[in-house]
């Protein structure tokens, strides 16, 4: 099946998030802390901004529409709340990518120093690290 989210190039990242979340939303949930939650609740609005400037909306009614019949059904909040942040960042930047790939501990300082992305990352890149051996 291809997604409406194909074509991008951070596709893959975005279908690994979202199934990892309808996974083991638990992890998500308790990644997503209340220093994360404030600090992506005062970058998130100019990411959603730039989201739609990137000429994203499609994609991310698409994302929205399917996962309102997964995730955040029976999830917490704070899980899917952590997989969005993600999913805004990849959308509206995709060359925030790179962030995934990085260890938890430089995307906190990343974070911690006022980097957009890795604030918007940085519960994804923690519950993903968790996938890890």
């Amino acid at each position: 099946m291809t997604t409406a989210w194909a074509h991008l190039p951070t596709a893959e990242h975005i279908d690994r998030i979202l199934g990892d979340l309808m996974c083991r939303p638990h992890i998500w949930d308790g990644e997503y802390d209340i220093g994360s939650k404030h600090a992506a609740d005062v970058v998130r609005p100019a990411w959603i901004s730039a989201m739609v400037v990137a000429g994203c909306m499609r994609e991310w009614v698409a994302i929205d529409n399917m996962t309102a019949r997964g995730p955040r059904v029976g999830y917490r909040t704070d899980a899917w709340e952590a997989a969005t942040d993600a999913i805004v960042a990849l959308l509206a930047t995709p060359d925030s990518a790179y962030i995934l790939d990085l260890h938890p501990d430089v995307v906190r300082l990343m974070a911690a120093s006022g980097n957009e992305p890795a604030i918007l990352l940085e519960a994804t890149v923690r519950a993903q690290a968790k996938l890890k051996p």
